[in-house]
C-alpha cells in the first residue's frame, strides 16, 4: 500500500520469544495476565516480534517505530524483556527505537537503576513506568519513583507513563499524575492513551501550565473522539502510537485507516502522525 504521508510510530509492543505462547508462567504476572486472557490473543502472540514488525514498517513505508515491552514483574522477565528489545535496537539501528520497561516493586527497583545506569545507546529514548508502580504509593514508594525519576532525567531521556480512565482503575491515577509532573516540571514525560482523560481534571489555562513539556499518545480505544477534539494547544503535543499488537485491532491496516478517516485538518493530521515526533523524539 503507497502512504504519501509519513508517519512514525511511537508506540509499539513486543514479547521475549519465550513468551509468546498461551502456556507461559503468568502466576506472578498480574498486569501481563490481563492481555493473555484477551480473545484475540493468539493473533497479538503472532505479531508481537521483530521480524513482523520490521515488514509492517516496509509495508506501510514507517519513517520509525518506537518499541516497548508489557508490565512483567516478575524480575527474570523483566530482564528478559528489556534484553530483547535492546537486542533489537542493536540488531536494527535507525530502523526502531526503544522504551524500555522500569518496575519500583522488589528486586526490580536496584535493577533498573542499574539498568538506567548503564544504559547508553543512543536508540534507547527514555523509559517507561507502568500505573500499576503507583497502587500503593507510601513514602517508600514515593522515593523510589522519584529517584527513577531523576536519574532519568540525568540521562537526558523520556519519562513515559500509561495512561487510563477512572473505569480501567481502582486510583485516581490522573491526580497522581497531575501531582506528579507539576512536581517534577523539568523532565520530559509522554503519557500514553491521550493522557486518560486528564484535562477532566482542571481547566484548560491550568493543563497548559502544567503539561507544557508533555507529549500524550494516541493509543485509545476510542481514538477518533479524542483526536477530533484536540485544541490549537494540543495539536504539537500529540503522537501516533498504536500500541500494536494489543489495541484490540486485527492487523496494522485497521488503525491505519481508522487514523485516515479522522475529521481534522491535512497540517493536524501529519503533526500528529509525523511532525510531532520527528521534532521531539
Amino acid at each position: 500500500m503507497i502512504r504519501k504521508n509519513k508517519i512514525i510510530d511511537s508506540e509499539v509492543r513486543l514479547i521475549f520469544p519465550s513468551a509468546r505462547n498461551l502456556y507461559y508462567d503468568l502466576k506472578k504476572e498480574p498486569e501481563v495476565k490481563k492481555i493473555y486472557e484477551h480473545k484475540k490473543i493468539k493473533t497479538s502472540l503472532r505479531q508481537a516480534n521483530i521480524k513482523n514488525l520490521l515488514k509492517i514498517k516496509k509495508q506501510f513505508k514507517l519513517d520509525k517505530i518506537f518499541i516497548s515491552g508489557l508490565a512483567w514483574k516478575k524480575n527474570d522477565n523483566l530482564k528478559k524483556s528489556n534484553e530483547y528489545l535492546i537486542n533489537c535496537t542493536s540488531n536494527y539501528p535507525n530502523l526502531v527505537m526503544a522504551f524500555l520497561n522500569v518496575d519500583i516493586n522488589g528486586k526490580n527497583y536496584d535493577y533498573s537503576l542499574k539498568l538506567i545506569r548503564e544504559q547508553k545507546s543512543k536508540f534507547i529514548k527514555g523509559y517507561e513506568i507502568h500505573n500499576s508502580s503507583f497502587v500503593n504509593l507510601n513514602e517508600r514508594n514515593k522515593k523510589k519513583i522519584s529517584s527513577l525519576l531523576h536519574l532519568i532525567k540525568k540521562k537526558g531521556k523520556f519519562i513515559r507513563l500509561i495512561g487510563r480512565h477512572p473505569h480501567q482503575t481502582n486510583i485516581n491515577l490522573s491526580k497522581i499524575y497531575i501531582n506528579l509532573v507539576k512536581d517534577n516540571n523539568d523532565k520530559k514525560f509522554i503519557i500514553t492513551a491521550m493522557g486518560g482523560g486528564l484535562t477532566n481534571y482542571m481547566s484548560l489555562k491550568l493543563f497548559k501550565k502544567i503539561f507544557k513539556k508533555t507529549l500524550f499518545t494516541t493509543s485509545v480505544s476510542a481514538t477518533s473522539e479524542f483526536i477530533e477534539n484536540i485544541d490549537d494547544y494540543l495539536k504539537d503535543k500529540v503522537i501516533f502510537g498504536s500500541d500494536y499488537p494489543f489495541n484490540h485491532f486485527k492487523n496494522y491496516n485497521q488503525f491505519l485507516k481508522l487514523i485516515e478517516k479522522l475529521d481534522i485538518t491535512k497540517e493536524k493530521k501529519n503533526m500528529i502522525m509525523y511532525s510531532n515526533a520527528k521534532k521531539n523524539l
